[in-house]
C-alpha cells in the first residue's frame, strides 16, 4: 500500500457520520447499495459520490452521501453503455447536467454509475468509452478550447483501458490544474510527490485494473482547502481503519474509488479537514510522534473531550508489528489500574442505592458487610473463623484509599492473585498474609484491596458478578459498548498486541486492573462522573465530593482519593504494566483525555510523563471543534 503524507495545503463498510452530516459505505452489493440509497435519500441525504467496481465478477459500490441543501438531482447505477447514453440524453433535455460518471466492468461488460443535477454551469461536455488515444486527443482539444477536466474515470474493457470524462469551460483566472492518466502505482506516487511539491493538491483520484495491473487517473489543482490526506492501494480492512482514524480527527471523505487488483478490492481516497487547523493537528502529531519515537512505543490511542463532548480521537502507528495493522480509535487496549477508578465508581453507586452499604462499614468478620464469607481458610475455634483484629477493622473506605493496613502487594500475594480466581484469592490472602498494621495508619498502594472491592460489587450489586454489574450499571448506562474484562489467553476483537507480551494471567486482574477498552469509551464513561455540564452525572454531587476527597496519608506519595488521583484540580488515574501504559484525566477547565499504549515506557512507570505531555499539548491547541463525536 502506498502512503501519502499529510499535506498542509493552502487550503466504510460502515459509516460514522455525526459532525458533518455525511455517511459513507463501501463494498456494497447492488441490492445493498440500492437499499442504502433509498434509506438515506428518504432521510434527506444527497448522493455526492459513487464508484462502481467488481469483486470476483460481482458488482460492488462505494458511495458518499451528504445531508445538505441541493438542487434537484438524479443518480443511476448498473447502466450499460446504451442505458447510460439514453439517460444522459433524457436528463440533459430536462435541464440537468452531468456532475459525475464512473465506469466499471463486470464479466467483460462495461457499466456506468452517474449523477446529474440542475446546478448552474457554463458550457460542458462529457464522453465515455474512450480509448487511451482518443481520450488524450480529446483532452488536448478541449484544453485548447478553454475547457478544464472536472472528472475522469478509468476502467478496463476487452483488456484495454477505457475512460469516461467530463470537461467544463472555465474562466481564464480559474485555479491552475494538471491531470494524468494511465499511471502505474509507482508513477502515480511520483507524480503526486512532484505536483504536491509544486503547491498543487489532489482533487480526484480513480484506480482501475487492466491485465491485473493497477493504474490511476488523477487531477491536481492549486486551490485553497483545509488539511487533506490521500491514500491509494488500500485493502478493504485498511480503508476502513484509515476511514475510522481520519473521521475522529475531523476529516470528511471527499473521494473514494473502489477497484479490483487481482480478485481483491482496493481503494483510493481523499479526505479533507474543515473543522481543525493544520497548525493544531501538527501540535498533536508532533508531540505524540516525538514521545513514541523517543520511547520506542509501537502503538498509541488518544481521545480528547471538552465540556463533556468528544472532540478528537486518533490512533498512532501500529496495533500489531507483524501484521502492520494500524491503531484506530476502535482499537482496544488493556487499561490496567484505570480499572480501579471504574471499580470505585461502582462502589459509590452501590453506596447510594443500598442503605445497608456504607463506606464506613467494616468488610470482614462478625457484624461486617460480608461476615464470615471470606474467612474459609482461617483457623476455627468452636467452628468459627478466627479473624485478625486488623482485618476486622478494615472499612470500604480504607480499601478505596489504599490505607487498609496491607503493604504493597508482595510477590507471594501477587502469586496468589495470579493463580486463583478472585473469590478464591481473597480468603487465601486474608489467612496467609493478614495486614501487619491497623487501617488508616499509612498509605500503601495495594492491588489486593481493589480485588476485595470487586467482590463487594459482586456481593451487593445484585448480579453476583462484578463484570456484569459494572457493564449494566456503569458502562452501558453511559453508552459504553466495547469495554470488558480481559479473557484468559484470548485477544478480544480489535485488541492490540502488547510489547512485551506478559506471562501473567491478566484476566485475574479483574477489578484492580482487568478492564480492556478504547480511549473513546473510557472518556464516554468519564464524562458521566466529572461534575461538568452539560451532560448529567450518574452520581450525586455529594457522592462525587466524597469520592474525590483525598486521604491526607497519601500526600507524601501522591494525592489519592477513593480510586482516583486528585491533584491541582485534575482528577484521573494511571495504568502501567508489561505491555501497557495509560492515563485518563479530567481537567478543571472542562477538558479531559484518555491515552493508552501497547507498551510500558521504562522510565515512566506511573505514566506521569505521558500525562504531562498530553496535558501540555492540549493547552497549546488554539480551538477544538464544537461538535460531539460521542
Amino acid at each position: 500500500m502506498k502512503l501519502f503524507l499529510f499535506i498542509w495545503a493552502l487550503t466504510v463498510l460502515f459509516s460514522v457520520p455525526v459532525h458533518a452530516q455525511w455517511q459513507a459505505r463501501h463494498r456494497l452489493t447492488s441490492a445493498e447499495y440500492q437499499a442504502t440509497f433509498n434509506t438515506l435519500t428518504s432521510e434527506g441525504y444527497r448522493l455526492t459520490w459513487v464508484s462502481g467496481y467488481s469483486i470476483a465478477d460481482e458488482p460492488r459500490f462505494a458511495a458518499i452521501f451528504e445531508k445538505k441543501s441541493s438542487p434537484e438531482w438524479v443518480a443511476h447505477h448498473g447502466m450499460t453503455s446504451e442505458d447510460y447514453q439514453s439517460k444522459f440524453s433524457t436528463y440533459v433535455s430536462q435541464g440537468f447536467r452531468l456532475v459525475l460518471v464512473n465506469g466499471y466492468t463486470v464479466k467483460g461488460v462495461d457499466y456506468y454509475v452517474a449523477i446529474w443535477d440542475k446546478s448552474p454551469s457554463g458550457q460542458w461536455v462529457a464522453r465515455h468509452g474512450l480509448t487511451a488515444g482518443l481520450y488524450q486527443a480529446l483532452f488536448k482539444k478541449y484544453a485548447d478550447e478553454g475547457y478544464r477536466l472536472k472528472h475522469v474515470s478509468g476502467y478496463s474493457f476487452g483488456n484495454q483501458a477505457r475512460y469516461a470524462a467530463l470537461w467544463e469551460k472555465v474562466a481564464a483566472n480559474s485555479p491552475e490544474w494538471v491531470a494524468r492518466h494511465g499511471l502505474t502505482s509507482a508513477e502515480y506516487q511520483s507524480a503526486f510527490d512532484t505536483y504536491v511539491g509544486q503547491g498543487f493538491r489532489l482533487v480526484l483520484v480513480n484506480g482501475y485494473q487492466v491485465n491485473n495491473v493497477d493504474y490511476y487517473v488523477a487531477i491536481w489543482e492549486k486551490s485553497l482547502s483545509g488539511p487533506w490526506i490521500a491514500r491509494h492501494g488500500m485493502t478493504s480492512i485498511e480503508y476502513q481503519d484509515y476511514f475510522d482514524n481520519y473521521y475522529y480527527q475531523g476529516y470528511q471523505l471527499r473521494v473514494v474509488s473502489g477497484y479490483a487488483l487481482g480478485q481483491e478490492d482496493r481503494y483510493a481516497a481523499i479526505w479533507e479537514n474543515v473543522v481543525m487547523k493544520a497548525s493544531d493537528l501538527k501540535i498533536i502529531d508532533d508531540a505524540i510522534d516525538k514521545y513514541m519515537t523517543d520511547n520506542k512505543v509501537p502503538g498509541l490511542s488518544l481521545a480528547i473531550t471538552e465540556n463533556d463532548r468528544l472532540v478528537f480521537a486518533k490512533g498512532f502507528r501500529l496495533a500489531d508489528n507483524m501484521t502492520q495493522r494500524i491503531v484506530t480509535p476502535y482499537s482496544r487496549f488493556r487499561l490496567m489500574s484505570i480499572s480501579k477508578t471504574i471499580t470505585a465508581t461502582a462502589i459509590m453507586t452501590i453506596a447510594e442505592r443500598r442503605p445497608d452499604f456504607k463506606l464506613e462499614s467494616t468488610v470482614f468478620g462478625p457484624g461486617s458487610l460480608t461476615g464470615d464469607k471470606y474467612g474459609g481458610q482461617l483457623p476455627l475455634v468452636d467452628g468459627k473463623p478466627q479473624w485478625s483484629t486488623n482485618v476486622t477493622l478494615i472499612t470500604v473506605q480504607h480499601l478505596l484509599e489504599h490505607v487498609s493496613g496491607w503493604d504493597t502487594d508482595t510477590d507471594e500475594v501477587f502469586n496468589i492473585l495470579m493463580t486463583k480466581a478472585p473469590a478464591e484469592a481473597v480468603p487465601e490472602v486474608i489467612a496467609r498474609f493478614p495486614p501487619k498494621r491497623a487501617p488508616n495508619v499509612a498509605h500503601k498502594y495495594v492491588n489486593f484491596g481493589f480485588l476485595v472491592l470487586g467482590r463487594l460489587v459482586a456481593d451487593f450489586g445484585g448480579f453476583s458478578d462484578y463484570e456484569r454489574y459494572v457493564i449494566d450499571n456503569i458502562l452501558s448506562r453511559a453508552g459504553v459498548t466495547t469495554m470488558t474484562l480481559a479473557k484468559n489467553g484470548e485477544s478480544l476483537p480489535n485488541e492490540v498486541t502488547y510489547y512485551p507480551a506478559t506471562g501473567f494471567r491478566v484476566d485475574r486482574f479483574d477489578s484492580f486492573g482487568g478492564w480492556v477498552g478504547t480511549p473513546i469509551d473510557l472518556c464516554r464513561w468519564s464524562v458521566r462522573y466529572d461534575a461538568i455540564e452539560p451532560k448529567d452525572d450518574y452520581l450525586t454531587s455529594k457522592s462525587e465530593t466524597v469520592m474525590w476527597t483525598v486521604n491526607d496519608l497519601s500526600l507524601a506519595v501522591r494525592p489519592y482519593a477513593k480510586g482516583w488521583l486528585v491533584q491541582d484540580g485534575w482528577k484521573g488515574h494511571n495504568g502501567a504494566f508489561d505491555g501497557t501504559g495509560s492515563f485518563f484525566t479530567q481537567r478543571p477547565d472542562g477538558k479531559g483525555f484518555a491515552v493508552v499504549m501497547n507498551t510500558k515506557v521504562a522510565n515512566d512507570s506511573s505514566s506521569d510523563t505521558l500525562r504531562n505531555l498530553v496535558d501540555a499539548m492540549i493547552s497549546k491547541v488554539s480551538a477544538w471543534p464544537t461538535y460531539d463525536l460521542f
